[in-house]
């Protein structure tokens, strides 16, 4: 489970930070803060990983309707309105997207030993409890210097006077400004720079975002992108301050000097400090930032950056943990039910239930526990008839059928309804190395291998079927899925559907 939610948090975390990215750039051209832009990503990615678990899990009394009419409709007529296009523009996005995070969660499920997940989820406290005490060392050593450091007026403004250290804000509850002495030998107009820009950092709270922003890395230290968003938030508290400085009055040009010759000095406190130069890689960014002219459509790119930017943090937000949960809750009831309401089968006396082979009751299979249960078989009566009939077969049966012969011709079920050779040759048995994406349209996301007549395919298709047209939906629960197809998904169970042979097209 850890290698599982450690995979899908770094997947999300990139997927956030890029949509941060083109964020960033839209509040850029129109001229808004982008502060609020990367604090808000580090954010939203501690929190898809916090809640990931949760939000991967079907509850037990809840199995998932893979019968759903929204899955079996056919498709609507007439045109779609911008909104009907927008969504279905989402829809793919969202399928491009889960595509390669189903591979990587199905590489972490399959290649990370469960004996490791206790080693792997100690290593994560263990790094996690590193960061904690070298962030609070360096907190606590910047107090303890900012209290041995005397305080003085400089232009009305109260700071305290480092060796060497700054011009930076230090400080959380109470936040101070810190100049070094070398500053006062500097020009009045250099220090009344220096002392506007280290104001704003006071008047925003700035330190205190930047010590929010170092405890969100401490609980997913691990994750590149999460240090890469740090970074970005820090450049971004700069940048805003510059251009609330030059909103003030300031000469661009003044300004931009004095920040290059401020960096040849560099300030000795850096983490989670605003300070007034931070870095030759951020100096040239700010340089430029403060000399670009705006595009003459700036809004409007803005505008199209912020929309993508949107739709991604949309997927990433909807994209839960995949879990083999889906299908292992399936029940004969809840299959029963699902099947009835797609117009599968008619829930009346006809309606038959074979359990391993030999006829049950009603009662009998109902009284199957999805812990039991191995593969359920829901097939359509024949034209006219009535009923339909309901195969399931039990872990025990499911298990011992597949150490002896693992085709599916061989079983009780498919012999009674005459399953075309097309689905039992070896080349329909889940192909390896192809992965399904989760089903963008299901509104319970199945999310393991989909078959249509032995063939892999998305879950989405079922939207281009004609209910009419289908024979068969078997599902395939736990090892007897995962015996009988080497696709990685199957350990996340198999829905097979199988079409009429008459069907047209065929």
């Amino acid at each position: 489970m850890i290698a599982t939610w450690a995979a899908y948090a770094a997947l999300m975390g990139c997927l956030v930070a890029a949509a941060a990215c083109a964020l960033d750039a839209a509040c850029r051209l129109v001229a808004l803060p982008g502060r609020w832009v990367w604090s808000g990503a580090l954010v939203l990615t501690v929190a898809l990983t916090a809640l990931a678990p949760y939000r991967g899990t079907t509850p037990t009394s809840q199995a998932p309707d893979v019968f759903a009419p929204h899955a079996l409709a056919t498709q609507a007529t007439g045109d779609a309105g911008s909104v009907e296009r927008l969504i279905t523009t989402f829809r793919h996005l969202r399928g491009a997207i889960a595509k390669p995070i189903v591979r990587v969660i199905a590489a972490a499920q399959h290649t990370v030993p469960a004996s490791l997940e206790h080693a792997l989820a100690l290593l994560w406290l263990a790094v996690s409890t590193v960061t904690a005490v070298i962030f609070a060392a360096a907190y606590a050593r910047m107090h303890r210097a900012r209290r041995s450091w005397p305080r003085t007026e400089l232009h009305g403004i109260r700071v305290r006077l480092a060796p060497a250290s700054g011009p930076a804000v230090v400080g959380l509850a109470t936040p101070e400004i810190v100049i070094p002495r070398w500053l006062l030998r500097c020009e009045l107009d250099a220090q009344r720079l220096v002392l506007a820009h280290e104001q704003e950092h006071l008047r925003s709270r700035d330190p205190l975002l930047l010590a929010l922003g170092c405890g969100l890395v401490v609980l997913i230290p691990w994750h590149p992108a999460v240090w890469w968003m740090m970074a970005r938030l820090r450049l971004a508290v700069e940048l805003d301050c510059d251009a609330r400085v030059l909103r003030l009055g300031a000469a661009t040009r003044s300004y931009g000097l004095l920040l290059i010759e401020m960096a040849g000095r560099g300030p000795a406190l850096r983490l989670g400090v605003p300070a007034l130069v931070d870095g030759s890689t951020h100096l040239q960014r700010r340089l430029v930032a403060m000399t670009s002219h705006r595009p003459q459509f700036a809004h409007a790119y803005g505008g199209a950056l912020a929309v993508g930017a949107f739709m991604v943090l949309l997927v990433a937000c909807d994209t839960p943990l995949p879990t083999a949960a889906d299908v292992s809750n399936m029940d004969v009831a809840s299959a029963e039910a699902a099947a009835t309401r797609a117009q599968m089968i008619h829930h009346d006396s006809s309606l038959v239930f074979m359990i391993d082979g030999a006829r049950a009751s009603a009662e009998q299979a109902h009284a199957l526990g999805p812990d039991q249960i191995a593969r359920i078989s829901v097939v359509k009566p024949g034209a006219g008839g009535l009923g339909g009939k309901i195969f399931i077969t039990t872990r025990k049966a499911g298990d011992a059928a597949a150490r002896m012969v693992p085709s599916v011709d061989d079983s009780a079920a498919a012999r009674e309804i005459g399953l075309t050779r097309r689905a039992s040759e070896p080349g329909s048995r889940g192909r390896p190395g192809l992965l399904v994406r989760p089903s963008t349209d299901s509104p319970k996301r199945f999310r393991g291998l989909f078959l249509i007549d032995g063939a892999a395919a998305d879950p989405s298709a079922l939207s281009t079927l004609d209910p009419a047209t289908i024979e068969k939906i078997e599902v395939i629960k736990g090892p007897a899925a995962t015996q009988r197809y080497t696709d990685p998904r199957a350990a996340n169970g198999v829905i097979s559907v199988t079409i009429r042979a008459h069907s047209p097209g065929r």
